[in-house]
């Protein structure tokens, strides 16, 4: 298994060629890069200190819905107005999404098709609607839950809160992005395991800056 991740590894190379949105792809990577440090989760998973549950590899999710605005009066709209402002707001999703990462401790696996599949035969499974990797029946087979273990010491991989499907995305996994159409502000919405958060950016100086983030609920 080891190798099998090394070998994807060598191959996770950040997206420098498409041409589909490209400032857009360029801005959300860049706000990757600043909002997305895994390591500084790990207290609002199980209370423990930061950086004890880091694995060796970061499994970065495929696919970031963007949401953009025409100003940034979405970054305090309470829930009626921001409906409304939804309704008029263009939705871009960004598919193959493979942002510039670097990190001292682990190392990036883009989430491609090809190795997800591969995750998916190993864990004696099966697709949902949505593309996750359905959990089976631990009690008819219980090898299943052995080879879960087993992952779990090179990435985290958890049980969804239904208990359907994994997670196999290296959290926090952003759900969505919101920016005005000038790229001046950015809004991340993110979950980390049944905990849902909030983080806001600003561009200042040709640089995407991290202004606050904040837990907002958890789910039930």
């Amino acid at each position: 298994m080891l190798r099998f991740l090394e070998a994807w590894s060598a191959d996770s190379r950040p997206d420098t060629s498409s041409t589909d949105n490209l400032q857009l792809r360029t801005e959300v990577s860049l706000i990757y890069r600043v909002f997305y440090k895994p390591r500084d989760y790990d207290t609002l998973q199980r209370g423990v200190q930061p950086g004890t549950l880091s694995k060796r590899f970061y499994l970065i999710q495929n696919q970031q819905k963007v949401v953009l605005f025409d100003n940034t009066r979405f970054v305090n709209a309470y829930s009626n107005r921001l409906e409304r402002m939804l309704q008029k707001a263009e939705t871009v999703t960004l598919s193959d999404f493979r942002p510039a990462l670097m990190f001292d401790s682990a190392s990036v696996l883009y989430l491609d098709s090809k190795h997800k599949d591969a995750l998916r035969l190993f864990l004696e499974s099966q697709f949902d609607s949505d593309s996750n990797i359905q959990t089976v029946d631990f009690q008819r087979n219980p090898a299943v839950m052995d080879k879960a273990k087993f992952l779990s010491r090179f990435f985290r991989l958890y049980i969804s809160h239904w208990g359907d499907h994994w997670l196999i995305e290296t959290p926090p996994f952003v759900s969505s992005i919101f920016m005005d159409r000038q790229c001046t502000t950015a809004q991340v919405h993110y979950r980390v395991h049944l905990l849902f958060g909030t983080a806001t950016l600003k561009k200042q100086n040709r640089r995407w800056i991290l202004m606050n983030n904040r837990i907002e609920d958890i789910l039930e």
